[in-house]
């Protein structure tokens, strides 16, 4: 086993930072799918729901308004 202060030991391999730029751009395209399929699931669900009515008075409060 090589101890840090040995003359043979090495701090890092050019392996190393392979596998390390691997898990880099694995995670990115993970994380670039998943904020796609959020993005795609918060489009139909907001597609499927009423548009422009969200603001309208409904027809309770609009009676008590004019039958006080």
């Amino acid at each position: 086993m090589n101890r840090l202060d040995s003359e043979r030991a090495v701090a890092f391999n050019e392996h190393v930072w392979r596998d390390l730029a691997g898990l880099g751009v694995e995670a990115l395209a993970i994380g670039l799918a998943f904020s796609l399929i959020l993005a795609l699931a918060v489009f139909i669900v907001a597609r499927e729901a009423p548009a422009g009515n969200f603001a309208a008075i409904s027809p309770a409060t609009h009676i008590a308004s004019v039958n006080p």
